[in-house]
């Protein structure tokens, strides 16, 4: 058997009724439709354990932002449902879920991740992250990042300061930097983190930094760039902020050695017809 393999029935959990023997129940076209399905996924099966002895490039990073109920309306929601498909298939295949310090470590060296290892992330603090969201993480016991904009806690359709206390005591949820005021963009459709000086900037990132430790009582190190957009002028602006690592947009797998201020993440499909994707993309296929 090869290092990663697993059965069908654990890949691909055929309906209750079929694995209790029920097949006799079906007839005709209902049949015929149960079988094509077994054979699809059984050669889907097969495709992903074709895969699965392939090295893993580096550790995915994902990026969500919001957590909706029924189906999302703009590319940056996901479903519900999904998501909880996504954390179910982690949980499922054995995946460690980072925390942004293990991913410091594991940049530099120190630290030796398990091959399955990923880092869950949210962009700006939405409320259904502790309603939608949060659940789903303590149910299979996954561990996130919320990159939060500080100013925002405690506005409408933002998490509240309760919220945040909450889900960072379970250790489940830790928050970081995603800046104070500065998520916006410019009339030129331009990052303002981008934009204005790097004095303004630092002065920004400090704000937020002190208002995060004033929630939860732990001093934020990492920052998601608003829009995935930077400059290198910012690297000490970011270092003077106690800022040791930073996000952006790019696609790509967190390897030791990267630039910890260039660190890339990777946005799960959000359609349940690609789930296939968010098995290639969390496995190391793509």
């Amino acid at each position: 058997m090869k290092p990663y393999a697993c059965t069908v029935r654990q890949v691909f959990p055929l309906p209750v009724y079929i694995r209790r023997g029920l097949v006799g129940r079906l007839t005709g076209v209902r049949l015929a439709i149960a079988l094509f399905l077994v054979v699809a996924l059984v050669a889907g099966y097969a495709l992903v354990q074709a895969r699965l002895s392939l090295e893993k490039p580096g550790v995915p990073a994902l990026l969500y932002h919001q957590v909706v109920r029924g189906a999302p309306r703009f590319p940056m929601q996901i479903g519900e449902s999904l998501f909880r498909a996504q954390i179910v298939y982690l949980s499922w295949r054995g995946f460690h879920f980072a925390t942004t310090a293990e991913i410091q470590a594991y940049l530099q060296g120190s630290l030796r991740l398990p091959r399955r290892t990923v880092l869950i992330t949210f962009d700006d603090g939405y409320a259904d992250n502790y309603y939608v969201a949060y659940p789903i993480l303590r149910r299979y016991g996954a561990r996130a990042t919320i990159f939060t904009i500080a100013s925002l806690v405690g506005m409408p359709g933002y998490l509240t300061a309760a919220q945040v206390e909450e889900m960072q005591a379970s250790g489940l949820v830790e928050f970081q930097n995603h800046t104070n005021a500065l998520h916006y963009r410019m009339n030129d459709g331009v990052s303002a983190l981008v934009t204005f000086p790097v004095d303004t900037v630092r002065d920004d990132l400090l704000q937020a930094r002190t208002a995060l430790r004033t929630l939860t009582a732990v001093d934020p190190t990492a920052l998601a760039y608003p829009y995935g957009q930077y400059r290198p002028e910012l690297d000490q602006a970011l270092r003077e902020a106690g800022q040791t690592m930073a996000f952006t947009t790019e696609r790509a797998y967190v390897t030791p050695g990267r630039d910890p201020y260039r660190l890339p993440r990777l946005r799960p499909p959000n359609q349940a017809i690609l789930f296939l994707d968010f098995v290639d993309t969390v496995e190391g296929y793509r």
